[in-house]
């Protein structure tokens, strides 16, 4: 199930992941959903982070555009 709302669970899990496996193909989806976490949890700033590393380093992604609405809200 996808709503098990483990918020902090799933952003450690994923910034795990992602200091773990940097050159992985899967970063992309990581820097998202890690920046989803934390912005459901109320942590805007690193939420900003990683979507705009995101938009920096994977400006092609098929997140992009997921990721711009993210940021949008985290900015709001």
């Amino acid at each position: 199930k996808v709503n098990l709302y483990k918020w902090a669970e799933g952003a450690t899990i994923l910034e795990a992941f992602l200091k773990d496996y940097p050159a992985s193909e899967m970063v992309s989806g990581a820097l998202y959903q890690a920046g989803l976490c934390r912005y459901v949890l109320g942590d805007l700033v690193p939420a900003q982070a990683h979507a705009e590393r995101l938009l920096k380093e994977h400006p092609a992604c098929r997140e992009v555009p997921t990721t711009w609405n993210l940021l949008g809200d985290v900015l709001v």
